[in-house]
C-alpha cells in the first residue's frame, strides 16, 4: 500500500510540472541542527509548516517549536488541479502572497515535504526547504541522539 502512495505522489510531481507551467525543482535541504540554530538566532525570518498526515501526527504528534501551520496534502486529490491550486493558495495566504518567503516544510521522513516543496517551487515559490530526516531528525537532535 505504501508503494501505491509513493507512486501516486510521483505522479503528482510529474503532473505539477505542467499544471504550473514550470519544471518541478527540488526544495532546498535543511538539517535539524541548522534549523535549531536558525530558530534560536533568527526567529521569525522563516515560516515552519508541518505537512504530516493525520496518521503521522498521531505517531509522533509533537510539532517543532515555532510551527506556524499544519497543511497536510490529501493524497486522494493529488491529481486534481483545482485541489492543487487551492492547496498552493493556502501557502500564499500564509506568506501574505510573498513567494520569496523562506518556508521550512517537515513531515515524518520527507515523503511529503519533498513533493510538496516541489509543488511550491513549480508554483513560483523561491525559498522552500525540506527538513532532512523529517520530524524524526528534529526529535533525535532534541533527545541528544544526533
Amino acid at each position: 500500500m505504501k508503494v501505491l502512495k509513493i507512486l501516486g505522489f510521483a505522479f503528482l510531481l510529474n503532473h505539477t510540472q505542467t499544471s504550473f507551467g514550470q519544471e518541478a525543482i527540488l526544495p532546498y535541504s535543511l538539517d535539524a541542527k541548522r534549523l535549531a540554530r536558525a530558530i534560536e538566532e533568527k526567529p521569525g525570518t522563516f515560516i515552519i509548516v508541518d505537512v504530516r498526515t493525520q496518521q503521522e501526527r498521531a505517531e509522533l504528534g509533537t510539532p517543532i517549536p515555532g510551527t506556524k501551520a499544519w497543511l497536510p496534502i490529501d493524497e486522494r486529490y493529488a491529481q486534481n488541479q483545482q485541489y492543487l491550486h487551492a492547496y498552493v493558495d493556502q501557502f500564499l495566504k500564509l506568506t501574505n502572497g510573498k513567494k520569496d518567503t523562506h518556508i521550512v516544510l517537515y513531515c515524518f521522513f520527507q515523503m511529503h515535504s519533498i513533493p510538496i516543496g516541489q509543488l511550491l517551487m513549480s508554483a513560483g515559490f523561491t525559498n522552500v526547504y525540506s527538513l532532512d530526516g523529517g520530524v524524526n531528525s528534529w526529535h533525535a537532535l532534541m533527545d541528544g541522539r544526533q
